[in-house]
C-alpha cells in the first residue's frame, strides 16, 4: 500500500472582543493576537527566509499588549520573532481573500534553497 500524510491545518477568524489569557505550555510558547489591518496591506511582501526551511514569510505586526506567553518564555524574544510562514500564511491569505479583505492572495514565492 501507499502512505499517505494528512496535515490539518486550522485558522480561526475571531469576532468578538475575547482572547487568550493563558497559554498552555506543553503546546506553545507563545500566542500573538495581530490586527487584520496589516494583513490586508496589497503592497505586503514575503520575508526572504531561504534558510527558513524553504517557505515564505512575512512578520506580522506584535504590541506588548498582543502577546500572550507560557511561563518561562523571554517576552522581548517572542515579540521580534513572529512570522507568519509555510502552509498557514497561505490558509490565512486564503481566508482574507474569501471575505473580501484583500484584492488577492498575499504574494508567496519559493525560497530558494
Amino acid at each position: 500500500g501507499i502512505d499517505t500524510l494528512v496535515v490539518a491545518c486550522r485558522v480561526y477568524l475571531q469576532t468578538g472582543p475575547d482572547s487568550c489569557r493563558r497559554i498552555d505550555p506543553h503546546e506553545v510558547a507563545a500566542a500573538l493576537w495581530t490586527p487584520l489591518a496589516g494583513l490586508e496591506e496589497p503592497a505586503i511582501e514575503p520575508l526572504d527566509w531561504g534558510a527558513f526551511l524553504g517557505f515564505s514569510a512575512i512578520r506580522l505586526l506584535c504590541g506588548p499588549d498582543d502577546l500572550f506567553l507560557a511561563e518561562g518564555t523571554d517576552k522581548a524574544a517572542a515579540m521580534q520573532n513572529f512570522q507568519l510562514w509555510g502552509l498557514t500564511l497561505s490558509l490565512v491569505s486564503d481566508l482574507l481573500v474569501a471575505v473580501g479583505l484583500r484584492p488577492g492572495p498575499i504574494p508567496i514565492r519559493a525560497a530558494s534553497m
